[in-house]
C-alpha cells in the first residue's frame, strides 16, 4: 500500500510539474558537429566516419598536454561543454 501511495504521489508531482520538468525553454541550441567524409577500410569492409575529425591523431600526447589539441576540435568541445552546462544548470544542487 505504501508503494502504491508513493507511486501515486510521484505521478501527481510529474503531472503537476511536467511543464517545468519537460518543456523548459533553453536559450542555447545544441552544437552540431560538421560532417567530413573520411573513408576507413578495415577487415575488407569500407565505412565512412564523418566524425573522424574529432579524434586527434596525436591523442596520446594530448592526454599528457591538452594544449596540443587542434583548435578546431577544442572549439567544438567547448561548445558542447557550454551547452551541457546550461542544459544541466537547474540540476546543479543535485550534483
Amino acid at each position: 500500500m505504501r508503494d502504491k501511495l508513493a507511486a501515486v504521489n510521484l505521478s501527481r508531482f510529474i503531472f503537476t510539474h511536467s511543464k517545468q520538468l519537460f518543456n523548459q525553454e533553453k536559450s542555447m541550441k545544441p552544437p552540431i558537429a560538421k560532417k567530413i567524409s573520411h573513408l576507413i577500410n578495415m577487415h575488407g569492409e569500407q565505412r565512412n566516419d564523418e566524425y573522424a575529425w574529432l579524434r586527434d591523431a596525436n591523442w596520446q600526447q594530448v592526454m599528457q598536454d591538452p594544449t596540443l589539441l587542434k583548435q578546431e576540435i577544442r572549439k567544438y568541445l567547448e561548445q558542447e561543454n557550454a551547452f551541457t552546462e546550461e542544459w544541466m544548470q537547474d540540476t546543479e544542487s543535485l550534483q
